[in-house]
Formats: C-alpha cells, structure tokens, sequence
C-alpha cells in the first residue's frame, strides 16, 4: 500500500509538471472533444487495468470539460474527486499508459445538468464532513497542547513568517498606512481583543450532534469550535506579523533560475505591490469570518514582492503544499537523476513560458502572480533535487497556493487541569463518534464501495425514483447487482441497456504510438520490434517497472504465451536480484516478484500490466494528433 501511495504522487507530481508546461487542452483531448459532437456531452469512461492503483480498471463520468470519479485515498476512504479532462486524460492515458472506452450518453440537456448538479453537491458535502473531521480532530489536539501532552495544531499560512526577525523590507511603509487608515492603536487594539476571546474560550468543546453525518447532507450543526479558534489564532498571528514587522521564514522563498527582472516585470510589480497593500487594508476592515488565512498570504506577498524588486529578480512564495510526501529519496535521486534532470528542464521552460506570456499590466492581478508562484515552486523542487541531491516531494497537480505552515501556541492562562481532561475525554468521544461516521459513509469496499459502485449510486441519486431514472437515462443500473461493481462488466452492460449514441476508443499512448509507425512502415516488423520491452523504441521504461518481457495487451490468442515468457522472465530476474541483494537492497529481486505476480493473470487472457511513462517526450503533442486519428469509433462493445 506504501508503495503504491507514493507511485500516484508521484505520477501526480510529474502530470502537474507536463500539465502545467505544455497548456490546458491536449489535442487528443479536443480530438475526443469533436468526435463527441458537443463539449457539454455526457460521457462514462472506462479506463483500462494497470498495475498499481485501479488494477482491475476505473470508472468515471465525464461533463464537458470536467471529469467526476471517485479515488480510494490513502486512508482507505473512497472519496469524489473533479479534474480537468485535459489533466486527467495526461494523467491516466498518457503517463498511466491506459487505453480509453468512452459512451456518448444520449440524454436531455435537463438530464446532463441534474446529474452534473448533484455531483457537485455530493462533492461539496463530502469536503464538509471530511473538513469538520479535521477540526475535531485539531480541537483535539489544542486541548491536548493546553495540558502540555503534545504540541499544538499546524496552522496555515503561520509558517510563513519568522518570529525571531523583525524590520522586514516593507513592513513599516504597511504600518504607515495601517496607522494612517485606521489609527496608531489599532493594532494592538485588536490583538488584545483577540487574545481575550481566546483565553475565554480556550476549553470549548463543540457538540457535533446526535445525528450522524449522511451522504449528500450537510451537518446539521453548525460552526465547531476549533473552526472559530484556528481563525482566531491566524488573525491574531497575521496581526502580529504586521505589528512587529516580521520577516518571512527562510525557507519561505523560492529563487527560480532565469534572467533578472525586465523593465516590464518590474512595471507590474510596482503595480501589483500597491494593489496587495490595498487588500491588506481591506482585509483588516472586513467584518467577515476566514479573514485569517489570506491576510497572512498579503502580508507575505507584499514581501515577497518588495524583496523581488530590491534583488531586481524573481522571489517568490513557495507554493509547496503542508505535507508533501517524499517521492524520491536522496538514494533515489541519485539512481534516478537522467529522469530528473529531463523533469527539470520541462519545469524550466514552463517557468519561462510563464513568464513569456504574462499579461498586459492593466489586467495582471492575484491569480496571475499565483502561476507565478506554483510555476517557480515547481521548478526550484525539481532544480534543487537534482543541484544538491536532496529528496524531492510530490507537489501534486495545480493549483497551487502558499500555505506554509506553523504552530501557534496559546497565550498565557490559567487552566483548571480538572476540567481540562474533562474537555479532553469528552473531544474524543465526539472525534471518535464522527470519525466512524465518516468511514461508514466513505469507507473503500473492494466490492460494495469502489470507483463503479459508488459512480452508479451518485448518477442515480440524480433522480427522485428508480422510474425517473429508467426514463432519463434509458435503463437501469443496480450496483447490488452481481457483477455491477467491475469497471469493464458495467461498462458492457451501460452499452447494451442505457441509451448510447456511439462509442469512441483512444489506445493507450504507447499503442497509439505504435500504431501511427506502422503506418508508415512495414506493419508487422514494427509490431513484433515493439511488442517486447528489449527492442521497443517506443517505450523507454519507468522507473518503477516491474520486471516483465512482452507487452501481454494485444492479440488475447497470443496472451497466454506472452504470459509464459514473462513469469519466466520474472522468476529468472528475481534470482539475479537475490545475488545483488546487498548491493541493490533488494529493488531487482522486488521488481522481479512483481513481474512474476502480474504475470499470472496473463496466463488465463487478462492483461493487467501495460508499463508506464515517466516523462512525455517533447514531440508528444504532435504525437498525440496522430494517435487521435486511430481513435475507434462504433456502435457496438470491440475486443481490442
């Protein structure tokens, strides 16, 4: 499960990249988009098998542009997720190597808006519950901090700053200006205030309800307590930035390699940095809640901003998410440094592409300099991996927000420690209780809640019986039934009872590529030249492959022998591995049980391992229009 955790962030980490550089919509995703006759259809997807996540296929729904499909997370909850077509196709198709199934669904307008809106409300009620989970749990945690038994909840955006540095470039021309709008004692008005209604309510322990959390409800209660404590903290620590004139942190900044400032960009900071210290201004005369969060990013863009224009170079946020996962560690690095170095450099010239196409200055404003920001950070985690051998984190896909993040402590108190553990026991309870609930709703079944079952049951909740269901959809579904929660069985049996104008199939990236140089060479010598994994030219290899001979994803008929040559590749790589076991740690001997695992299924006629990408080359956009064109499009389910 490790393992293959790290393998999708890491696939996450290099889509992100590829996404990012090389624009928004590939042209095999617009191919799909014209052959499917309208960029608001309704589509289901089957994805094809691989090895690692989604091994026995995936199911999706796709609206227009976006895509709707449920992941198994890392910690085991089955969870809704929207992504851009465009990221997903690169993600799954292209890096993943998975062919496409995709059904025109003929339904009404009407009917494509009620599924679509539905979803978006599923989303929106699973990301409450999973949210007021979190902030159970940090009240948790704040109580026990308060009893000395642990430190206390990371805070977003608090670790930008550095408390021990003062007179930050910058800081006293926004203290003018505060002092000027709103008086010289506002400041420390308002951290008084603040320190007040925490210390009043530093034991309050939220009472999430009797009644469990439901899907597709929203909680019944309101604001949980630690809601209001953590905006209460941030606010206070984003005033005392400002108060004291503290610097960012020092690992806060990320230096992108490239050119200095042109006269342009320094134009467009200039200006940018009057309009960040207007929302700082703006930010502090808000009465609404949640002001906390991107006061702090304000005050640290300004900063970063001003730093820019001193240094007359690009210093910008490091966009980094809190807790991003090692994907690679220092021994990998070394091992895999070529693949890093080619990710380095796509990150590179994306950097440059951002810059190249920043808007006229009129119009450049915060989601502008946020590309900025996630384009930069992308390229220095890549850049400083591969210069200085460190372990390199997963960022993962766009967008990407700075958010460094920091602990807050409490300020000074007494606290009855009586009915401080009372406050403790009874936080857990309702943590606990809640956290049951959630699973119970999203908990990742093999069989009963997968990616299929739970796909179906969201499309039918669209509709107020089983009849309006069969009426708008042309047929009926039941995930109950046998077989119902397999991604190819139910793509079968869409085909055959829901109403379906046609059906478009794109190859995976690395059989589309072999079909387009068969075209153009004699068919069958380019077949047999790529069908193995020593004579491909088309397939460089992943890093994270198994050990395995012959590409077991073509002709069924010959599938058992390729099967036979791969289970004894694996055995004989696996004996090899148990020689370099010292030296190696035993990745040849593990790769090689891999390969014999995966090779069974082939034996019987089921191709599972198809091998991945690591990198796109450079000429896969123009790769990607000829594999479209061998797109194949019917009425009728085809064995490919």
């Amino acid at each position: 499960m490790r393992r293959i955790r790290y393998r999708l962030i890491r696939y996450l980490c290099v889509a992100g990249v590829c996404a990012f550089g090389q624009g928004a919509a590939s042209p095999s995703a617009l191919a799909s988009d014209r052959s499917a006759s309208g960029p608001r259809e309704l589509q289901f997807v089957y994805v094809a098998a691989n090895t690692g996540g989604s091994s026995g296929g995936h199911s999706v729904l796709r609206v227009g542009d976006d895509v709707y499909h449920y992941q198994a997370e890392s910690d085991l909850l089955l969870l809704l997720r929207r992504e851009p077509w465009s990221y997903f196709h690169r993600r799954y198709r292209l890096l993943d190597n998975r062919g496409m199934k995709l059904l025109r669904l003929d339904v009404s307008a009407d009917t494509r808006d009620s599924i679509e809106a539905r979803l978006v409300r599923l989303l929106v009620v699973q990301d409450t519950h999973i949210d007021r989970l979190q902030s159970l749990e940090c009240e948790t945690q704040w109580l026990s901090s308060l009893a000395g038994d642990g430190p206390p909840p990371s805070l977003p955006g608090t670790g930008l700053f550095d408390p021990e540095i003062r007179d930050a470039p910058g800081a006293a021309r926004l203290q003018r200006l505060v002092a000027e709008t709103f008086g010289p004692e506002f400041l420390a008005r308002e951290i008084a205030r603040l320190t007040d209604a925490l210390r009043a309510s530093a034991m309050e322990v939220s009472d999430p309800g009797t009644v469990p959390p439901a899907p597709g409800q929203f909680p019944v209660v309101g604001e949980i307590a630690s809601e209001r404590l953590q905006e209460r903290l941030m606010l206070r620590e984003a005033l005392r930035s400002l108060s004291e004139g503290r610097a960012l942190a020092a690992d806060a900044l990320v230096v992108p390699d490239g050119p200095g400032l042109s006269p342009r960009e320094r134009a467009q900071l200039e200006r940018f940095s009057a309009h960040l210290e207007s929302a700082v201004v703006r930010l502090l005369r808000s009465p609404r809640p949640g002001r906390g969060a991107p006061l702090l990013l304000a005050l640290a863009r300004c900063q970063s901003v001003r730093r820019s224009l001193d240094a007359g170079q690009w210093l910008l946020l490091d966009a980094s998410p809190p807790g991003a996962v090692t994907v690679f560690d220092e021994d990998e690095v070394r091992r895999h440094r070529d693949l890093l170095e080619a990710l380095t450099a796509q990150a590179g010239e994306a950097w440059a592409h951002t810059r190249e196409s920043m808007p006229p200055e009129e119009t450049f404003g915060e989601a502008n300099y946020a590309r900025f920001e996630e384009s930069a950070s992308r390229y220095a985690e890549l850049r400083k991996a591969v210069t200085e051998g460190v372990a390199l984190r997963g960022l993962g896909p766009g967008p990407l927000v700075p958010s460094r993040e920091g602990r807050v402590a409490a300020p000074e108190m007494q606290v009855d420690p009586v009915l401080l553990e009372n406050a403790r026991a009874l936080s857990r309870q309702h943590r606990d209780w809640y956290a049951k609930a959630v699973r119970r709703i999203y908990g990742y079944d093999l069989i009963r809640h997968n990616c299929t079952t739970e796909l179906l049951r969201a499309i039918r909740s669209a509709f107020p019986d089983e009849a309006a269901a069969i009426a708008a959809l042309g047929g009926a579904i039941d995930p109950a039934e046998g077989g119902d929660f397999i991604p190819g069985e139910v793509y079968r049996r869409i085909q055959e009872r829901w109403a379906v104008t046609g059906h478009l199939e794109l190859p995976s990236h690395r059989k589309g590529k072999v079909a387009s140089l068969a075209a153009a060479a004699p068919r069958d010598f380019v077949r047999l030249r790529e069908s193995n994994t020593l004579t491909a030219t088309v397939y460089p290899g992943s890093v994270d492959d198994d050990a395995f001979l012959f590409f077991a994803d073509g002709k069924r008929v010959l599938r058992p022998f390729q099967g036979i040559a791969n289970l004894g590749y694996g055995l004989a790589h696996s004996a090899a591995g148990a020689v370099a076991l010292p030296a190696d740690g035993g990745r040849r001997t593990w790769a090689g049980l891999r390969g014999v695992f995966y090779s069974f299924p082939e034996l019987v006629g089921i191709s599972i391992r198809k091998g991945r990408y690591d990198i796109l080359p450079a000429d896969t956009q123009e790769d990607l229009a000829a594999e479209s064109d061998n797109a194949v499009v019917s009425l009728t389910p085809q064995d490919r």
